[in-house]
């Protein structure tokens, strides 16, 4: 996303995830990749 905002390639890495909504049911490692994101605590979601 940050490369439509002219940050250079190389500057640009890791993973990118929406914030506010439910995980997806299809994420690999999805029961373990989140342990420390808050808001997988959350009810909400």
């Amino acid at each position: 996303i940050m490369a439509f905002f002219g940050e250079p390639q190389w500057a640009v890495v890791g993973d990118t995830f929406p914030v506010g909504c439910a995980w997806a049911q299809s994420i690999v490692y999805r029961e373990s990749s989140f342990d420390n994101n808050h808001d997988g605590q959350d009810k909400v979601y």
